[in-house]
C-alpha cells in the first residue's frame, strides 16, 4: 500500500486522478508484487534447508512446505469475496495488509535462525559466479525442459488465478458457490502438495513431472469438451486442478538439488520461476483479450491443452537420477 501512494502521488503530477489510480494499481499489482513473490520464492527456502534434511527427507519437506501456499487459498477466498461484498475492493486491500505486516518479524526470525544453523560445507558460496553457474546450467538440456514445463506451470495456474471464479460465475453459478470452489481448490493444492512429495521418495522425479502436467491436459479436456457446466463438474474440475496444481514444484526443484547439488537450487530454481512467470503474465493476457472478443475461455484453455501436452513429453525425456 505505501508503494501504491508514492506511485499515486508521482502520476498524480501528470494524470487525471482516475488514470493516476489506475496507473498506480497497474504498477503495485502487475510489478511491486510479483517482484516481492519471487524475491521469496520456493527456490530459496529449500535451497537453505535442503543441505539439512539430506536427499530422502527432501522431497516430503518440500511437498509439506509447497502445501502451505494452499492455506491462504482456501481460507481467505471466501473471506475476500466477502469484504468485497461489504466494504469493496480498496477497503478489502488495505485489511489485507494486515497479516502481511505481522508476518515481518516471523521472516527476520526465520532468516536468523536459518543463517545459525545452516551447514558450511554445502551452503559455502561457490567460487564461480552466478553468470558462470547459470551457464553451466543452461548448457543442459534438462534444465531447459525443466523451463520450458514451468513456463507451462505459470500459464495454466495464471488461468486458475485469474479467470476460473469469473468462468464458474458465467455458467450461472452463484458467487458463494464459486468462491467456495476456490476454497476447494487451495485445499487440494495442500493434499496434492504432500502427495507429490510422498511420490517423489518413491518413483522417478521426471514420471512424476511428466503424469502431472499430463494429467492437467487431460482434466481440461474432459471439462471443457465432455463434462456439462453444473456445480458437481466445477467442483470435480476444480479438485483435479488443485491435486496437480502446486505439485509441479516439488519434482522441479528436486530435479534441480539433485543434478546441480542443494546449493545451487536458489538460483536455478528462481532463473526457473521467472520463466513461470512470463507464462503467468501470457496466460493473463491473452485471456483477457480471448475473453473480451469471444465472450468464453475456451480459446485460452485449448492452448493450455497443447502446452501441457508438451510439457508432459518434455518432462519424460529428462534423464533419470
Amino acid at each position: 500500500m505505501l508503494s501504491a501512494g508514492v506511485l499515486l502521488m508521482l502520476s498524480g503530477l501528470f494524470l487525471t486522478p482516475l488514470a493516476a489510480s489506475q496507473a498506480a494499481l497497474l504498477m503495485t499489482l502487475s510489478l511491486l508484487f510479483f517482484s516481492g513473490t519471487g524475491a521469496v520464492c520456493f527456490g530459496i527456502i529449500m535451497g537453505t534447508i535442503s543441505p539439512l534434511l539430506g536427499r530422502d527427507r527432501a522431497a516430503i519437506v518440500s511437498g509439506i512446505l509447497n502445501a502451505a501456499s494452499g492455506v491462504g487459498t482456501s481460507l481467505l477466498s471466501p473471506l475476500i469475496q466477502r469484504l468485497q461484498a461489504g466494504v469493496g475492493i480498496a477497503a478489502t486491500l488495505r485489511l489485507l495488509c494486515i497479516p502481511v505486516a505481522v508476518l515481518l518479524p516471523v521472516v527476520f526470525w526465520i532468516a536468523a535462525a536459518a543463517g545459525k544453523y545452516r551447514a558450511a560445507p554445502e551452503s559455502a558460496a561457490p567460487a564461480a559466479g552466478a553468470g558462470e553457474r547459470l551457464g553451466r546450467a543452461l548448457r543442459e538440456g534438462d534444465y531447459r525442459r525443466l523451463m520450458a514445463g514451468f513456463a507451462t506451470c505459470g500459464f495454466h495456474m495464471c488461468i486458475i488465478h485469474t479467470h476460473i471464479y469469473s468462468q464458474i460465475v458465467s455458467y450461472g453459478i452463484p458467487e458463494e458457490t464459486a468462491a467456495l470452489a476456490y476454497t476447494a481448490f487451495g485445499i487440494m493444492t495442500m493434499m496434492g502438495s504432500v502427495l507429490c512429495g510422498v511420490l517423489c521418495r518413491r518413483f522417478p522425479l521426471r514420471s512424476v513431472l511428466g503424469s502431472l502436467y499430463g494429467i492437467r491436459a487431460v482434466a481440461v479436456a474432459v471439462f471443457l469438451f465432455l463434462l456439462p457446466k453444473t456445480a458437481a463438474a466445477v467442483f470435480c474440475f476444480i479438485a483435479v486442478l488443485g491435486m496437480t496444481g502446486d505439485a509441479t514444484v516439488t519434482p522441479t526443484s528436486q530435479i534441480i538439488a539433485r543434478r546441480f547439488g542443494a546449493a545451487e537450487l536458489g538460483l536455478l530454481f528462481g532463473i526457473t520461476f521467472v520463466c513461470h512467470q512470463v507464462g503467468a503474465f501470457l496466460s493473463s493476457w491473452l485471456g483477457g483479450i480471448f475473453i473480451s472478443r469471444s465472450g468464453n475461455y475456451g480459446a485460452i484453455w485449448c492452448i493450455d491443452i497443447a502446452l501441457c501436452a508438451l510439457a508432459s513429453a518434455v518432462s519424460w525425456r529428462i534423464r533419470r537420477e
